[in-house]
């Protein structure tokens, strides 16, 4: 009767498995004492003096043993601190184990399902052959050098070669037109052509590049009656 009547009093157990107060605990174990002992009170009267002798010797026991717990979990709480330090731990281990299980799961599902069909690259044998054989790779795109390297200046026979070809161009380009009767007379020389309309004016002319094949003015001279007017202009026209 006393044990299911101290029962009654104990106090909740967090369902966590977290901790318990240290002063629930010491209020727990004076209301056990005391519920226990005013129970033993009402009942040792009606008792022999030898049973009324075993019951004080087993409560006095059960409350030394409760106290002595008690004791020891005061002395213990002194140094809680590392023991949360150790339970952090212990949590903080639990969730890499937990993460590492994961991880592993998750991997072999990987390699079951998704990579199930999944196949490396050919190999490039004649990279592997250049860099075995010549100790460099020539296969690279040549815009990255062009980005790193500048390119060498053309040579006067590459400047001339373009030079004659820009000549033929023009060449092309004014008898593929209709010209004026006046602007017939001129001069193809170094990718330009100058125009002569007598008494009136001078224009030098040239490509801004061969793929739009427009015009592009590169000087005028205005011819007039005891003067000479020079003048430098940049306009295009087709």
């Amino acid at each position: 009767m006393a044990l299911q009547s101290s029962m009654s009093i104990a106090p909740p157990v967090p369902s966590s498995g977290g901790t318990i107060p240290l002063a629930l605990l010491i209020e727990y174990g004076l209301q056990r004492t005391y519920h226990e002992l005013a129970i033993l009170s009402e009942l040792l009267p009606r008792k022999t003096d030898m049973d009324r002798k075993i019951e004080i010797f087993q409560f006095a026991s059960r409350t030394r043993q409760l106290f002595v717990r008690l004791l020891a979990l005061v002395k213990w709480a002194n140094s809680a601190s590392k023991v949360d330090k150790c339970v952090d731990i212990c949590n903080f281990l639990e969730q890499q184990s937990m993460f590492f299980v994961e991880t592993a799961d998750s991997l072999h599902k990987m390699a079951k399902e998704t990579l199930a069909s999944a196949r490396l690259p050919s190999f490039s044998l004649p990279s592997a052959i250049d860099v075995l054989t010549t100790g460099t790779y020539p296969r690279l795109p040549a815009c990255i050098r062009e980005r790193i390297i500048p390119p060498d200046p053309i040579t006067p026979q590459e400047k001339a070669q373009t030079l004659q070809r820009l000549n033929e161009v023009i060449q092309y380009r004014l008898v593929s037109n209709e010209l004026p009767k006046q602007m017939r007379r001129l001069k193809i020389d170094q990718g330009r052509v100058k125009f002569f309309v007598e008494h009136e004016f001078e224009v030098l002319l040239c490509f801004r590049s061969i793929t739009s094949m427009s015009w592009h003015s590169q000087g005028c001279c205005m011819l007039i009656t005891l003067c000479m007017i020079c003048i430098k202009c940049c306009v295009s026209f087709c």
